[in-house]
């Protein structure tokens, strides 16, 4: 069972900006939020270093996402299957590219996978 399964009508997430990581599979071997089609905006901590590999991935409903400048890791396949997500803010910009958006984190010094937005709906 997945965190997304106890939230089925959850929107939004906030995260405090006291989290500094978020990451990986939970005690069940599921990422956090697998299936859920619901939640359609994460709110990232501002303090927000490291974000896990598939932690967010399928992710159906999601939408709006700002990549908060204090990012300095996003591992593989992050937001893998969010296929409602088309654009991503990051440092002011919307970004509807996954290669201009993994670029744009690259020039600001973020360890970044190429298959991190693989599946969603930013255009190659």
């Amino acid at each position: 069972m997945t965190i997304g399964a106890f939230l089925p009508k959850v929107e939004t997430i906030i995260y405090p900006n006291t989290v500094r990581e978020v990451s990986g599979k939970n005690c069940c071997g599921y990422y956090s939020y697998d299936w859920n089609n619901v939640l359609k905006k994460l709110v990232l901590s501002q303090n927000l270093e490291n974000i896990g590999r598939y932690v967010f991935s399928d992710l159906g409903g999601l939408t709006e996402l700002t990549i908060p400048l204090s990012v300095e890791k996003i591992d593989s396949n992050a937001f893998e299957g969010c296929l409602s997500l088309t654009s991503v803010i990051y440092n002011g910009t919307t970004y509807t590219s996954q290669s201009e958006l993994i670029q744009a984190l690259t020039n600001n010094e973020v360890e970044v996978s190429t298959d991190t937005f693989r599946s969603t709906g930013l255009s190659e």
